[in-house]
């Protein structure tokens, strides 16, 4: 049988009744004909493939990675070196390097134009058919990389759990799971996907390949079945096959699909695609940011296309990772001394290196961070899972001003292999609840909380959050300062010894630090005699020693011309940051090292400045004795406790502002949420609290009046209950409970205030 007219109708098809229709038309759609065979050849095959990736986007950038490793499979098999062999590449960055001539593997030292054209002739992205408003668009992921032959469809396009890149080190996939994960959001009943294939001309020994290709699809139980399983088209037991030179799938100038060939690789096509609902728009912007969320670095770019039939928009655009889209951006949408680097030497866990981003607050937060995807766990520059933004919130983090414009990578790819199986889950998206991840986690909220340029900036950010309430809530500040410091009765209420005090902006931010693109030094912190720098460490703990450069703060990590540190032995580093200036070391000696020890250590930092290429430092490590854990001698008892209470910031929030700063329940009776930080309070007062609307619909005319009586009142309320728990009169865990009971109850108890304030107001 001919299946051209088949492959045509199936290729062009962009809902799954056309291709329904298209197979019922050739007598191949019943789901009890033997002309259907088991996706990996495993009957209860749901259990595997229904276990995949959790969303949309990370189960498709599986498929683009398959496409990654096709192209580097070609460019092996075409200079006939076998992928397994001690002369193949060692990495994915090496054979970028040997294969595609990428400078060192890393695409950013190639310019906008060269990245284009290397993903013009590899891997694209085409996104047809249905636009947002008609329902779920199709995805067809193209590469020109090796290809297969039909008859080997089964033992790689359609396989399962077999160990085909297993031992070959320069590829990503791993686990043979065929990219099985994106067929659940394919197509709402059948989950259809289109394989074609052909071999790649280039490979030696491929004469005149023909083009395979397959439909997968999701078949119901049948009788004494439990379970669905996925299955493919293979008439008389073998997949069909074409009798084609090659296959319009690319569009034209005009962005009309089908209309430019393709003569080798692997097209995929996934019909109606259950994509996230803000990533159904234009595929050049926000499918586009959803991939760099994925996929960090990648070692062969990739050209998208829309062909949905949108005017006057950018209709193509190239995919170089969330890198090089940073790199471009920097200076727009960073904040100045971000994105920075660090280290950390985990015990247990091994060694990870992280980079900061810091986003302006008036960037456009959504094109680059996702609240659920604040901290971002990569492996070879692709997603293995991710934190959400409220880490920065807990309390052993401590940074709630900056939780929504920080975005974290940490690459794990320096873990040993056997590590990175137990941490993450085979999928890729998420992370094993196990003792290491708490590990990492502890570590890394330590780091955060102690890095000084994210204290400042948090802190600078509350100051601005002040100086704005200030600005917005000053009529509300005015009459509470009168009222309490006209009314003893309530200071000695709300704390004994009370002071109120205006919270004015603190200390001013440390000077802009003026980094180099190129360092002109590294030295030593410490002053030292003779040359010779010697720092102690205690046998049982670390220490910190503090070099000085000028290089700027992403020198070492940014995707341009970046320097490299070497430190030896590099088993001593237990942490590593470079910021403003400020090189830190924590260094933590092995403890069978005996005490008075010395170790050498040398710090190399490479710089085209330098005459050798890199600007070194050398210092001694001696072993001090262990430090003993203080006793600490019985605590006399304390004194009754004395309260100073600083009029709070009082900030008005709604629905869609309550977890700006603070988690808060979705409860309408939550009056007021009280904020505590070791300098001051905030007030989080709930202005779609039903209560307080039922009364301000009740009275229109005193709108104002109830909204100042409302927010002082629920202050003052908080503060009351907040030392309540304080003088441990109350249990914390209540206290919430309270407050909402008790609004119920507020305004039209208080209500005589109004009067008061009129008269404040007049003094």
């Amino acid at each position: 049988m001919a299946y051209e007219e088949l492959f045509t109708d199936l290729l062009k098809a962009e809902r799954e009744e056309d291709v329904t229709d298209a197979l019922t038309i050739f007598g191949l759609e019943k789901f009890s004909d033997s002309n259907w065979l088991p996706y990996g050849g495993i009957e209860n095959n749901y259990g595997v493939i229904g276990a995949q990736q959790a969303d949309a986007i990370g189960a498709l950038v599986e498929k683009v990675v398959n496409s990654i490793d096709a192209i580097l499979m070609r460019e092996c098999f075409a200079r006939n070196l076998d992928p397994r062999s001690n002369l193949a590449p060692r990495s994915m960055r090496e054979a970028a390097e040997q294969f595609l001539n990428v400078p060192d593997g890393n695409l950013a030292k190639w310019s906008a134009a060269q990245r284009t054209e290397l993903a013009e002739r590899n891997i694209s992205i085409i996104v047809t058919g249905q636009k947002p408003s008609e329902g779920n668009p199709c995805v067809i992921v193209v590469d020109t990389g090796e290809g297969q032959r039909p008859e080997d469809f089964k033992d790689t396009l359609v396989s399962l759990l077999r160990s085909n890149k297993t031992s070959v080190p320069f590829v990503q996939g791993k686990f043979n799971m065929g990219s099985t994960g994106s067929l659940t959001y394919c197509s709402p009943n059948k989950n259809y996907q289109l394989i074609a294939s052909r071999r790649n001309a280039v490979i030696p020994g491929v004469k005149t390949p023909k083009w395979g290709f397959t439909v997968v699809r999701k078949r119901p139980p049948l009788k004494n079945e439990k379970n669905e399983r996925y299955e493919y088209l293979a008439p008389k037991g073998r997949v069909c096959e074409l009798d084609l030179d090659e296959i319009l799938v690319y569009p034209d100038d005009e962005s009309t699909p089908y209309k430019r060939p393709t003569k080798y690789g692997t097209i995929v096509k996934l019909f109606e695609y259950d994509l996230p609902g803000s990533t159904r728009t234009m595929a050049t912007v926000d499918f586009y940011r959803a991939l760099s969320s994925k996929l960090w670095t990648v070692v062969v770019p990739m050209r998208i296309y829309e062909a949905r039939n949108y005017k006057g928009h950018t209709l193509e655009s190239t995919f170089s990772g969330m890198n090089i889209r940073l790199e471009d951006d920097k200076g727009d949408v960073l904040e100045e001394g971000f994105p920075c680097n660090f280290t950390l030497n985990i015990p247990k866990v091994g060694m990870v290196d992280g980079r900061i981003c810091l986003f302006k607050k008036n960037a456009e937060i959504s094109r680059w961070v996702s609240s659920r995807e604040a901290i971002i766990y990569t492996l070879k520059g692709q997603s293995h899972g991710a934190l959400p933004n409220d880490f920065f919130r807990r309390h052993s983090v401590n940074l709630p001003w900056i939780q929504k414009q920080l975005l974290i990578n940490i690459d794990c790819s320096r873990l040993d292999q056997q590590l990175i199986n137990r941490l993450f889950m085979t999928s890729r998206d998420r992370q094993r609840d196990v003792q290491e991840k708490d590990f990492l986690e502890s570590a890394l909220a330590e780091f955060l909380r102690k890095h000084p340029g994210l204290r400042e900036w948090n802190e600078r950010r509350h100051r601005e959050t002040v100086e704005q309430q200030f600005a917005e809530e000053s009529e509300s500040i005015e009459l509470f300062e009168k009222l309490v410091a006209q009314n003893p009765a309530l200071a000695e209420i709300l704390g004994i010894g009370l002071k109120i005090k205006v919270p004015r902006p603190g200390d001013q931010p440390t000077p802009k630090f003026d980094g180099q693109r190129f360092p002109t030094f590294l030295k030593l912190e410490d002053s030292h005699e003779n040359g010779e720098f010697v720092k102690k460490c205690p046998q049982n703990s670390y220490c910190r020693v503090i070099l000085l450069t000028d290089a700027e703060n992403d020198y070492l990590v940014r995707a341009f011309e970046p320097g490299k540190l070497i430190i030896r032995p590099e088993a001593l580093v237990k942490c590593m940051s470079l910021y403003n200036g400020r090189l830190e070391l924590q260094l933590a000696p092995d403890n069978t090292y005996d005490v008075g020890h010395r170790i050498e250590v040398k710090v190399m930092l490479t710089s085209p400045n330098s005459p050798e290429g890199y600007f070194p430092v050398r210092f001694w490590l001696e072993i001090d004795p262990p430090v003993q854990p203080k006793k600490h001698p019985p605590s006399p008892p304390k004194p009754p406790k004395v309260s100073t209470l600083a009029l709070p910031e009082i900030k008005e929030i709604k629905k869609d502002g309550w977890s700006d700063n603070i988690e808060i329940t979705s409860d309408e009776d939550v009056v007021t949420i009280m904020a505590n930080d070791d300098k001051s309070k905030t007030s989080l007062v709930n202005m779609d609290n039903r209560h307080y609307k039922r009364y301000v619909y009740a009275n229109p005319k005193r709108e104002q009046e109830i909204r100042n009586i409302y927010k002082i009142s629920s202050t003052i309320m908080g503060l009351w209950l907040l030392e309540q728990v304080d003088k441990g009169e109350l249990e914390e865990s209540k206290r919430r409970a309270i407050s909402n009971s008790l609004g119920r109850l507020l305004l039209p108890m208080v209500d005589s205030l109004g009067s008061k304030l009129a008269e404040l107001e007049q003094a």
